[in-house]
């Protein structure tokens, strides 16, 4: 299990439950951990509330106000959904027991091969104290939840990962993410979209900040449907965002507004 961790400063709370609970996807198992309610706007109010308690200790503008978390498994491991679920909720245990958190898991279907998990925690816990890891804090937390893995479930020899210096060289990174002639431009507009993703307040400011970095939206039936890049079209789509993400953006800001 490689943990993936994207930090983001804005409060995409709405954008990040939808997205990781997207009706195309193949669900297994929610955790709604010291999270109030049992619908996705219940959990929005849960996380909007959790984030106002720490705006009153703190106004600090480029704190990060969620952390989207992705655990994978390799998928030449049978990997049991209760398996899953009993690492995934060790993982958050480990990493602040006292954390707010939504935990999804995507499974193996036709369309996404490899089973993994997304987590969505908040900013502060429930104390109101920082999410925040060092880099020594946040190896010792994939150290850990790799050696509970070991111990529980040795059996899953295809997702055991070295954690160090060389987390990616040292697994078998093909096995959780297949590559493709073009992945690393697809990666570099994948990372420059969702960064663009986190800053915007609206799909009209998404697609001005995209221009502003040199990529030129192109449209379809009157919407935009992706970029340019090196003169060659990439759907949105295809690098991760869906039409549902951009309009999560109006959605946000349109709670956020009424609040």
């Amino acid at each position: 299990m490689l943990p993936r961790f994207y930090p983001r400063k804005n409060r995409s709370f709405r954008q990040a439950i939808n997205y990781v609970l997207r009706e195309q996807v193949n669900h297994g198992f929610v955790i709604a951990h010291n999270l109030d309610g049992n619908s996705p706007e219940e959990w929005l109010l849960a996380f909007q509330k959790n984030e106002n308690e720490r705006r009153k200790q703190s106004e600090r503008k480029n704190a990060v106000r969620l952390r989207h978390i992705v655990l994978p498994w390799s998928s030449k491991d049978e990997v049991t959904s209760e398996a899953m679920e009993d690492m995934t909720r060790q993982f958050m245990n480990l990493y602040n027991p006292h954390a707010v958190y939504l935990a999804v898991a995507h499974e193996p279907d036709q369309d996404h091969e490899h089973p993994h998990v997304h987590i969505i925690a908040g900013g502060t816990d429930k104390f109101g104290r920082a999410m925040h890891l060092t880099n020594k804090d946040l190896l010792e937390l994939k150290q850990k939840a790799e050696a509970y893995q070991r111990e529980h479930y040795p059996e899953y020899v295809h997702s055991q990962i070295e954690h160090g210096k060389n987390d990616r060289s040292r697994s078998k990174s093909r096995d959780y993410w297949p590559k493709k002639r073009d992945d690393s431009y697809k990666e570099k507009l994948q990372d420059l979209l969702e960064k663009s993703l986190d800053k915007a307040n609206s799909e009209k400011e998404f697609l001005e900040i995209l221009g502003s970095i040199g990529l030129t939206p192109y449209y379809r039936k009157g919407k935009a449907s992706g970029v340019i890049f090196q003169n060659r079209k990439y759907r949105f789509s295809s690098l991760g965002i869906t039409r549902e993400m951009i309009m999560a953006l109006e959605q946000e800001r349109n709670f956020l507004e009424r609040i």
